[in-house]
């Protein structure tokens, strides 16, 4: 599988490929990252304070703060009337959705209302969110391949979906 791999351009653009998927960010415009207190997270907060971004805004419910940025935000993505007030305020010009309700273990165990809610509602409203800004020039919804299905054989753009319990079935929403 292809990785992805970020890239410091001339004139404060940021190269972003993965595939064959490519785009270029203006570093000197607004970023808000969701999940930023996360794994995908706070590994692409790293990457982009690393390329000098500027103004990079971090949403997280669970508050575990990172030393690197100063514009942390709580705020959980199912509270609709926050997410709103908060894109009027900051008016991110790119978001990186990152946040998503999973289990880390079979020990702990979420229903599927549970997943859906975060996972296919709170993205639903950090999309409307970014539609209704007017402003929003570039949105990355971060999935899974468990949408996909067991693992153990290659996934392309062309396989179909054949999600396997409520966590993939709540990412597979938006993929869809």
């Amino acid at each position: 599988p292809a990785k992805t791999r970020w890239r410091q351009k001339p004139s404060d653009t940021l190269l972003f490929y993965k595939a064959r998927y490519t785009f270029f960010m203006d570093l000197s415009k607004s970023i808000l990252i969701t999940g930023a207190s996360g794994y995908i997270g706070s590994h692409l907060l790293h990457e982009l304070i690393t390329a000098w971004a500027s103004d990079i805004y971090c949403l997280s419910s669970s508050w575990k703060k990172s030393h690197e940025s100063p514009y942390w935000i709580e705020c959980d993505i199912t509270n609709r009337t926050k997410v709103f007030e908060i894109f009027q305020k900051i008016k991110p010009r790119y978001i990186f959705h990152c946040a998503a309700l999973w289990a880390k273990t079979t020990q702990v165990t979420f229903s599927l209302e549970d997943f859906l809610r975060v996972n296919a509602f709170g993205t639903q409203n950090l999309v409307d969110a970014a539609i209704e800004s007017n402003i929003c020039e570039g949105f990355l919804n971060i999935s899974t391949a468990y949408e996909y299905g067991p693992k153990g054989y290659l996934i392309s753009e062309n396989t179909d979906f054949s999600p396997q319990g409520n966590y993939a079935i709540s990412k597979a929403v938006w993929s869809m």
